[in-house]
């Protein structure tokens, strides 16, 4: 395996990563809310943008990876978040095992 070099220097976006929370919405459903579970600071790779058609309308989703210091709570399902920017995490990944950095997969909608 492949053992990543990152200057710590290349973190240079501060990021809001947020966990999502389901609650009832009294009418049998769930309704989504975002908690912030704290700011870190991070490099954001794009990978390669997609785009389709969705319901009659042109549909573009952008990936990236964004690598952060290594945290041992971050889930798929979570999001970071940076001005009016969201970046939905599809994955998150230790890459070489070391515990120092975290590589998230994330999407980008409408970019």
């Amino acid at each position: 395996m492949e053992t990543r070099f990152l200057d710590p220097g290349a973190l240079n976006h501060r990021l809001i990563l947020q966990s999502s929370l389901e609650e009832p919405d009294g009418c049998g459903g769930l309704t989504t809310t975002w908690q912030a579970v704290g700011s870190v600071w991070g490099a954001i790779e794009p990978i390669n943008p997609t785009s389709g058609v969705v319901a009659q309308q042109q549909h573009e989703t952008a990936h990236a990876n964004i690598i952060i210091r290594f945290r041992s709570d971050v889930k798929n399902g979570w999001r970071f978040v940076l001005g009016a920017r969201v970046f939905d995490i599809t994955n998150a990944h230790d890459p070489d095992e070391r515990r120092r950095y975290l590589v998230c997969h994330v999407e980008e909608e409408g970019r």
